[in-house]
């Protein structure tokens, strides 16, 4: 009995398995973008979509507006104008990047076009609490590689926040981030894992309480045949 509740009980988590592995297969769960294939001149709302994700950027402009310093890859980038009026619009100094699906992990690269102009970025979250807030180390002195990967359990980064400040715009570049579904696939392989273990488990109490049983069958067998031996010898009578 306990062995047969051993094999059903591998058999709902190897079912839970399988069926976590085909949803992780059926979706996509890694976006990224470096803005090359946007042509977005003046502040407007646009949608990137990648891999079945998108991001809605608002606020900015993507397009090739020949400073180089503005491009951590290729020669576009999203940039936000510092509040106030300009050629590519009227901007309130802020733009927002909007995840389709809430993300788990998250990266870009951010810095300002000169030194007389400042930054910040502030990532959102589902509960709409602002868990990371940078200002400081955005400069134009160098590209900041911003990172932010969330722990189980955590709520899920659901927008980014980016404001420019001073005497001109900043450019973020380089954008990617990972979806919830991403990490089923390691949650998976810790369900193998412990269903593996508990297959090796359940055929060694199989052989155990096998060779337990082959023990008892042996002498069982050889006392019926003692008893049947017994009953089938003639009887003698002494003289």
């Amino acid at each position: 009995m306990r062995s047969n509740k051993r094999v059903i009980s591998l058999l709902l988590i190897w079912g839970l398995a399988s069926a976590t592995l085909m949803s992780n297969q059926a979706h996509g769960s890694d976006f990224s973008t470096n803005f090359e294939s946007t042509n977005t001149k003046t502040i407007e709302d646009f949608t990137v979509t990648n891999n079945g994700l998108s991001v809605l950027f608002s606020g900015g402009t993507s397009f090739t507006i020949g400073n180089g310093l503005l491009y951590h890859s290729g020669s576009k980038s999203w940039m936000i104008d510092p509040a106030g009026s300009s050629s590519r619009g009227t901007s309130t100094g802020t733009g927002t990047l909007t995840f389709s699906e809430g993300a788990m992990a998250l990266d870009f690269f951010i810095r300002t076009s000169n030194s007389g102009s400042s930054g910040q970025v502030q990532i959102i979250d589902s509960t709409g609490a602002i868990i990371a807030d940078i200002t400081s180390t955005i400069s134009n002195s160098r590209w900041l590689h911003v990172e932010k990967t969330l722990m189980e359990g955590d709520a899920l980064m659901t927008a980014v926040r980016v404001s420019a400040f001073g005497s001109d715009m900043l450019a973020v570049d380089d954008l990617s981030f990972s979806s919830a579904l991403a990490d089923t696939e390691e949650a998976v392989d810790d369900e193998e894992e412990a269903v593996h273990e508990e297959e090796l488990e359940t055929q060694a109490s199989a052989a155990n309480e096998l060779k337990s049983s082959g023990g008892t069958l042996y002498w069982l067998s050889l006392l019926m045949l003692a008893l049947l031996g017994w009953r089938a010898a003639p009887a003698t009578e002494s003289a």
